[in-house]
């Protein structure tokens, strides 16, 4: 199964991480990514073969769904864990302006009348994340 997802931009890193999430979870190398799953302690070649296998396909993955010119941030890197948490630095940062922005989105949200509560929920929380 072959999926595809929106590369990775200025301004869609919130809705990329999510679909880069659930993409590297059906690829069955989230926890890899989460550092959760680490490199198997003993000699089990089988085992270790594995993981490195998929600590790549990670890596790739992440790699090849981020647009071209962005590839930059990350190509020095060939750990997912550490790509990842750069990636995360580059487009959401930290910073008193990302507060004041935040702010500013959460006051500027109306509720339409013809919206379930629901969506309008998720609305706000994409706000956040």
């Amino acid at each position: 199964m072959e999926s595809s997802i929106e590369y990775l931009e200025a301004d869609n890193y919130s809705s990329w991480r999510t679909d880069m999430k659930v993409l590297l979870m059906e690829r069955n190398c989230w926890r890899i990514v989460t550092g959760t799953e680490t490199k198997p302690e003993d000699e089990n070649y089988k085992a270790l073969r594995d993981f490195n296998s998929r600590k790549d396909k990670a890596y790739s993955t992440i790699y090849l769904n981020v647009l071209k010119a962005y590839r930059c941030v990350i190509d020095d890197i060939e750990d997912p864990v550490a790509a990842w948490k750069r990636l995360e630095e580059h487009f959401r940062p930290n910073s008193r302006a990302r507060v004041i922005g935040l702010t500013d989105d959460f006051f500027s949200c109306r509720i339409n009348p013809q919206e379930e509560i629901g969506i309008y929920a998720a609305g706000i929380r994409s706000i956040v994340d």
